[in-house]
């Protein structure tokens, strides 16, 4: 264990409140969209932690090509404020690995724009990125 592992934040633990189950027979969300197949989605779990460094504490949203999470950034140092951000998981419904990394250029080039354009503050950027193995293919 490295000195710098003692001084970074820990994992949260899962919340002792009974979860409310939800039928699985039921369809909600991106599973009512049409062309939906649970196979091209990563199957994402709270408390999850993510590349080592991203633990998956809420869903905020999702859409016919990714879903994206609240998650706690746990490479900070533990008498620093939490810091939350947004992980944006690709589907892997596209045709070519090429496909899935045109949309990562994308949002790289923006990110690596003058940031003081007056604009930029109200643009998502790029923190990080990452692949993700699923039990399908892997995620970006």
């Amino acid at each position: 264990m490295s000195v710098n592992w003692i001084f970074k934040s820990s994992p949260c633990k899962p919340s002792n409140v009974p979860m409310q189950i939800l039928p699985a027979a039921e369809a909600i969300e991106e599973e009512r969209t049409p062309h939906y197949k649970p196979k091209y989605y990563y199957p994402v779990r709270l408390y999850e932690i993510l590349n080592n460094r991203y633990q998956i504490t809420a869903k905020l949203g999702w859409g016919t090509s990714s879903t994206v999470w609240l998650a706690r950034d746990l490479n900070q140092w533990r008498w620093c404020p939490a810091r939350y951000v947004a992980i944006k998981i690709k589907a892997n419904n596209y045709a070519t690995k090429e496909d899935a990394e045109r949309e990562l250029r994308i949002t790289e080039k923006i990110t690596n724009t003058n940031p003081q354009h007056v604009g930029r503050n109200f643009v998502s950027t790029l923190l990080d990125s990452f692949d993700l193995p699923g039990p399908e293919d892997t995620h970006v």
